[in-house]
């Protein structure tokens, strides 16, 4: 502390022995400047760096003198005020100057961290939305396959197998088979294609039927046809599982097929079930008068 003509704490003690002269207690000097006892004891007791502001603690001084009739007092502790200030404006402005610090790489493990949050984040999402990629994916393969410019060239020899079709008259209407369960043995049935001198069945059918002139395509899977007339007639399809597609053939009309065994087909009134294996393009012919060939 600085010290003046007297310190802080002689000064004190002197206004300290004159309130007690005038019978006055730290309340009763409280109750008259309005300041805080705990304040006015730090007066008497010179620890004026414990009181507010150095502007509030000027006042504080000056008021409690003035109640003792004892401004006699003020000049010594205006100097001890001035030198205090001084003191703390030495101090303040050795503070100012900052501590040097070395350079600091900054770290980049958060960046990092965040990259990979990113990117659990993004895999999560696909994994979530997987079946319907997988579904999508499929259905544009299958319309590539089905498109016009996979169908084969004009004037190229069509691959023509003839398969036996039992005769719907030698077999009873219990003993036949539904369009379910001929989709379904169709689907597990062993797949011999690749076996030298086995090749993809092609259907032909050269007599009429009962009721023929009416086709129906009934999809057990998602499968594109693609429906031509002689008479000009197009028609261009996706179907889905539970999908059913009827047409009058009264002209010539060929069918393609984007995967032919995802279909099952019923023509003239006789069911024949499916005709080809899952993702297997094929094309099929069909007449007015009954008969149908693969091309």
């Amino acid at each position: 502390m600085t010290e003046t003509n007297r310190t802080a704490e002689q000064i004190g003690k002197e206004a300290q022995g004159r309130r007690l002269k005038k019978g006055l207690s730290l309340s009763d000097i409280a109750v008259s400047t309005k300041i805080r006892s705990q304040f006015l004891e730090a007066i008497e007791n010179g620890r004026l760096e414990e009181l507010p502001q150095d502007l509030y603690a000027r006042g504080f001084v000056r008021r409690y003198l003035e109640v003792l009739d004892s401004m006699d007092l003020w000049p010594e502790y205006e100097f001890y005020f001035s030198a205090l200030s001084r003191q703390k404006e030495t101090g303040s402005l050795v503070q100012y100057m900052p501590t040097q610090k070395g350079f600091q790489k900054v770290s980049k493990v958060w960046i990092f961290a965040l990259l990979l949050l990113a990117t659990g984040f993004s895999l999560y999402l696909i994994w979530q939305q997987r079946d319907v990629l997988s579904e999508q994916i499929g259905s544009v393969a299958m319309m590539e396959e089905g498109s016009p410019s996979s169908a084969p060239e004009e004037g190229s020899p069509p691959e023509e197998v003839t398969v036996d079709i039992p005769d719907p008259g030698k077999v009873s209407e219990e003993e036949a088979p539904s369009p379910a369960a001929e989709s379904a043995a169709a689907g597990v049935q062993a797949d011999t294609s690749w076996i030298p001198g086995h090749q993809a069945e092609t259907v032909v059918r050269d007599r009429p039927a009962a009721g023929a002139g009416r086709l129906v395509i009934r999809a057990s899977g998602p499968c594109w046809i693609g429906v031509t007339r002689d008479d000009g007639g197009r028609i261009q399809r996706t179907l889905s599982r539970g999908d059913t597609f009827e047409t009058d053939v009264d002209v010539r009309t060929t069918v393609r097929f984007g995967s032919v065994g995802a279909v099952s087909l019923e023509w003239g009134g006789e069911v024949i079930g499916t005709v080809g294996r899952l993702g297997e393009v094929a094309t099929f012919e069909f007449l007015p008068d009954g008969s149908m060939k693969r091309l």
